[in-house]
């Protein structure tokens, strides 16, 4: 598991401050009375965990029981206060998780932003302080998993699940990287009934953030050792504890789970450039393997200079994922992939024109084909977008005609065989990305 922390040292601080000689009496008592009476103080621990959407860190208060968590651990520190004055926070540890169905790198991203969300939720809460805080981002959270296998008897085959879900644990903690093969794993399991199980009942809980807080609590003080009675209320004054924020509410959704699904919609801008209107799409298969189609129209004429640009066509592509931005995220990071191609044009300009087929034929009696292997690399720029560059070599070939423009007639002169080998697309493509869990984080 890919854990990070950040630690900072700090000293223990057991009073609320109070000024001048009155401050050093009191800390001078204190003092004084913790070296002498066993048992005077005691640790506390007081949390909260919030729940987040799949795929989100936005902090929804109708979700999940949200809002009454937020509540309860208020009034729990409220009480802590007035039944403690000198409650001191020791530790502030802020947990943030994900579920393990998204992408390595999506669900670590996940994991910090949500550790931080709930961190700035109550960042005006005197007793988050920074610099006793200590961050842990968990990524995907197979212990927190385990626990809840573990616990509900109704799982699926539970004992084959556990002991994969440990085998996964080990490999975390032997400093195996977490990659697409553990989930992949889990999925297999029992053709994927633990899995479906796991993904309506389990893992939802996954996705939160946790504020855990440790107090070190001065349960009683001997009204011998305490201040004279006209500095106590000064001294003894608690900090009012923090106001409930302005939520802003709305109407629940619908939580929807889903499996994730990718899929990529996408224009050539080179092709847009060069006044060809053009689309594609691309479905991810699985194990890093992708198929995609593009389809491009353009049927420009100036038939008072005779002037001609007109080609459609399109091509099919199988691709390969390679690399390590591919195994944190589908279809990101290298492809290599084969694509055959199939196109007709009809080129005119001044009183010569040349036209891919035979004229007045469908397409698939006038277009050249061709076979092509394709390498390119698909580069994030923002959360739903991308752009790929890629470039393929192969071969085209077939038959096209050239003719001359007589007034208002055309005159066929020749028919003519090309065969052409090298470059065959060159591409540097737009592409939005469609699907539950598809996007850049």
């Amino acid at each position: 598991m890919n854990t990070i922390m950040t630690k900072k040292r700090h000293t223990k601080r057991l009073l609320p401050v109070a000024s001048g000689s009155r401050k050093l009496m009191l800390c001078s008592l204190l003092a004084l009375y913790g070296l002498s009476a066993a048992g005077a103080s005691r640790e506390f621990k007081d949390s909260v965990r919030i729940h987040f959407r799949q795929s989100k860190f936005e902090f929804d208060t109708l979700y999940n029981g949200n809002r009454d968590s937020i509540d309860f651990f208020r009034r729990s520190l409220a009480t802590l206060k007035e039944e403690n004055p000198y409650a001191a926070v020791r530790k502030v540890i802020v947990y943030g998780g994900a579920s393990p169905e998204g992408s390595i790198a999506i669900n670590k991203n996940l994991s910090e932003k949500r550790a931080k969300r709930i961190f700035t939720l109550f960042s005006n809460l005197p007793d988050l302080k920074p610099d006793l805080t200590e961050f842990i981002f968990l990524g995907r959270d197979w212990k927190g998993l385990r626990r809840m296998v573990a616990a509900d008897g109704a799982t699926p085959y539970q004992e084959e699940a556990l002991t994969l879900i440990d085998r996964i644990i080990e490999r975390n903690r032997n400093g195996e990287n977490d990659g697409a093969g553990n989930l992949k794993e889990l999925k297999a399991l029992q053709k994927g009934k633990p899995y479906a199980y796991m993904l309506k009942n389990f893992f939802p809980y996954l996705r939160t953030a946790q504020v855990m807080l440790e107090y070190e609590v001065i349960e009683h003080i001997p009204d011998s050792l305490m201040p004279p009675p006209s500095y106590a209320n000064e001294i003894v004054s608690v900090p009012p504890m923090l106001q409930a924020p302005d939520y802003i509410y709305h109407e629940p959704e619908v939580e929807k789970e889903c499996e994730p699904f990718y899929m990529n919609l996408h224009t050539n801008m080179l092709y847009d450039l060069a006044a060809v209107p053009n689309i594609g799409a691309e479905f991810y298969l699985g194990k890093n393997w992708s198929i995609g189609a593009n389809w491009m129209y353009a049927w420009w004429s100036k038939d008072s200079s005779h002037r001609y640009w007109r080609i459609y066509g399109g091509d099919l592509n199988v691709r390969k994922w390679f690399g390590s931005k591919a195994n944190a995220k589908p279809l990101t990071g290298h492809h290599l992939g084969i694509l055959a191609q199939a196109q007709t044009w009809d080129f005119e300009f001044g009183n010569k024109g040349w036209m891919g087929g035979k004229p007045g034929k469908n397409i698939f009696a006038r277009a050249n084909y061709g076979a092509s292997i394709e390498y390119g690399f698909s580069l994030p720029v923002a959360e739903r977008l991308n752009i790929d560059f890629s470039i393929a070599a192969g071969y085209i070939g077939g038959k096209y005609v050239t003719y001359d423009v007589q007034g208002p007639s055309y005159v066929w002169t020749a028919t003519k065989q090309f065969n052409w080998f090298g470059p065959t697309k060159a591409e540097i493509s737009l592409v939005w990305q469609i699907g539950c869990g598809n996007r850049n984080l």
